[in-house]
């Protein structure tokens, strides 16, 4: 991608001029990117929202506030691992409802996480849409959406495994929906036994560091052993 296209897109002036010319010269977005190594908090003082029902609060309550985000929550029944965690890191979360208009104009949301291990059914898939909708709006440019959710072959009944299967179309489309603004969005799938293997993954997604990663369906597993504690800046000492 030629320079003076990212030039042109980041002049409002030039920006408006070439759409209304109806001229075909796409106007790319200026993608956040990662610079220099790896950092201990990626998500440092960014409002991160977090919402759905699901069994793996913990670990995300964990994860975002270790990587440094500000967890914004949509439901008192999420706040007892957030408010345990966070108060040692200075961390503690904001209980959020849906924005106004005023407040949805204003982008204020770096990230957004949802478990989906609590949905059973297709007709449960209505917490996505309730988790989204009202707040999409208030995305900034470049932000990250991870989805969680388990492996549809390990359900137990046929409703279930349809809706997590509908998971992944629903992320593919987020990405296609929100790519022009340089929003990432993607899917992580769990092995019910991989719970503690989720933070690497979850703090790459949610980073600068996944650019060019996106409507992309993540498989962890606890396939691989792994022994000791895990360094985020030097993840191969």
């Amino acid at each position: 991608m030629s320079d003076i296209l990212l030039d042109l897109a980041q002049n409002p002036r030039a920006r408006k001029l070439i759409q209304s010319a109806g001229l075909p010269i796409p106007m790319p977005a200026q993608l956040l990117r990662q610079r220099g190594p790896a950092v201990e908090r990626p998500l440092m003082d960014q409002a991160v929202l977090v919402g759905g029902k699901g069994e793996l609060t913990p670990v995300i309550a964990r994860t975002l506030i270790i990587a440094g985000g500000d967890p914004w929550l949509t439901t008192a029944e999420l706040e007892a691992p957030f408010k345990e965690l966070g108060e040692a890191y200075g961390r503690l979360p904001r209980l959020v409802s849906e924005p106004e208009l005023g407040e949805a104009k204003k982008p204020s949301i770096s990230s957004m996480v949802f478990d989906a291990t609590g949905i059973h059914s297709p007709a449960e898939l209505d917490a996505l849409y309730a988790f989204f909708h009202p707040w999409l709006p208030a995305l900034r440019k470049n932000a990250r959406i991870v989805i969680i959710g388990r492996p549809h072959e390990s359900a137990t009944s046929a409703p279930a495994a349809a809706a997590r299967s509908a998971l992944e179309g629903f992320t593919r489309s987020l990405a296609k929906e929100l790519g022009k603004k340089g929003i990432n969005a993607n899917l992580i799938r769990v092995e019910e036994d991989a719970d503690d293997r989720i933070p690497g993954v979850l703090r790459f997604l949610l980073s600068p560091a996944c650019t060019f990663v996106t409507a992309q369906p993540v498989s962890v597993s606890a396939a691989a052993k792994f022994e000791g504690d895990v360094s985020w800046v030097r993840p191969l000492a």
